[in-house]
């Protein structure tokens, strides 16, 4: 009777599998790559490197050996022997990721039980990209959006997805889900503004003259008719000054013929008939002189007398005919033949 032969259980490292060798005899075989072989293995594939993990190496002897799948990549079976690939554009996979497109939940990956085999943590292996922020190809941390840019829409893909600062507000940093805030008053922000007091020129300026620029002005606005501003940086414009008009936010002389009260745009007040303006730069109506004797004036806004009063006719201050009547400032003439004295009640000459 033959004496049976010692059985020796299988070094760490190496795998004892009877039906690769002849009957009754198990050869031991260096782990495979993405496994793990503890002492007494019996088979190729009996402990798998989890989900998340992978080993590049041969004749491994522990969970140790299980390298977590490396940020930017991923890592979807058990057993790997090196990642499958790069995480997907739009997403950023975190250290031990096992999937491609992570949705950012905490997942508890379920993998053999056995006394050489612990359960990874639960914990999120990454997300899609965050706000503020975007993810090429294999991303292990998200981008942020530059500063003067922003996004608020997650998933982005490329810096093409963060949008330039809109009109009237600035983006201070990078990162941003939204604006930082409103441009400042005296100031105004075309777009892409990293301030709130821009003076590049392109992004934004100073409030120039004629204009006003209140908070969150986008382009400055022009002066109203009737306002002004000579300065730069104004939050609003001043009222017309009397005796000027301002049209375009700049101020100008009342003209002639004219009076100009304070907040005087395009509606200059004219002189009425029997009077006129020499002179630029009345504020009111009593500063229109009254027509000289002698004289008509007989349209408004004249600046100047229209010309002598007809023959047989006498025109008193403020006349607005040549040929008065007996209702308007002065008079028709009439001289009788004995004592040449003037009849105003029949105004003819005799």
């Amino acid at each position: 009777m033959q004496k049976q032969t010692n059985c020796t259980i299988c070094e760490e490292g190496f795998y004892c599998d009877g039906n690769v060798a002849a009957v009754n005899v198990s050869l031991p075989q260096p782990c495979l790559k993405g496994h793990y072989c503890p002492k007494g293995t019996s088979y190729a594939t009996q402990f798998p490197c989890p989900v998340g993990t992978y080993n590049p190496r041969e004749g491994s002897a522990s969970t140790a050996s299980c390298l977590q799948c490396p940020s930017g990549h991923f890592c979807p079976t058990v057993g790997a022997a090196e990642p499958a690939g790069l995480c997907f554009s739009g997403y950023w996979c975190r250290e031990g990721s096992h999937t491609a497109s992570p949705s950012g939940r905490a997942l508890t990956l379920p993998i053999r039980e056995a006394p050489h085999t612990a359960r990874p943590p639960a914990a999120s292996t990454g997300s899609p990209c965050p706000v503020g922020h975007y993810c090429p190809e294999g991303t292990t941390s998200p981008v942020p959006c530059p500063a003067s840019t922003w996004s608020n829409s997650s998933g982005q893909q490329s810096e093409d997805g963060c949008q330039p600062c809109p009109g009237g507000f600035f983006c201070a940093t990078s990162g941003l889900g939204e604006p930082t805030g409103l441009c400042s008053e005296g100031f105004y922000c075309v777009g892409k503004a990293k301030l709130p007091t821009p003076t590049d020129g392109t992004s934004g300026d100073m409030c120039p003259e004629g204009h006003y620029c209140p908070r969150g002005t986008s382009r400055p606005v022009p002066c109203n008719p009737g306002t002004f501003m000579t300065a730069t940086q104004a939050s609003h414009c001043w009222p017309c000054t009397a005796s000027w008009y301002c049209v375009g936010g700049a101020r100008l002389p009342c003209p002639q013929g004219f009076y100009c009260a304070e907040g005087t745009g395009y509606d200059w007040e004219p002189c009425p008939p029997g009077t006129y303006g020499p002179d630029p730069g009345l504020r009111t109506l009593s500063q229109c002189r009254e027509c000289d004797g002698g004289h008509y004036c007989a349209h408004e806004n004249a600046s100047s007398v229209s010309g002598s009063c007809s023959a047989g006719y006498y025109c008193s201050g403020g006349s607005s005919s040549p040929r008065p009547s007996a209702l308007s400032p002065g008079t028709p003439l009439h001289q009788t033949p004995h004592d040449h004295t003037y009849d105003d009640t029949w105004g003819s000459c005799a």
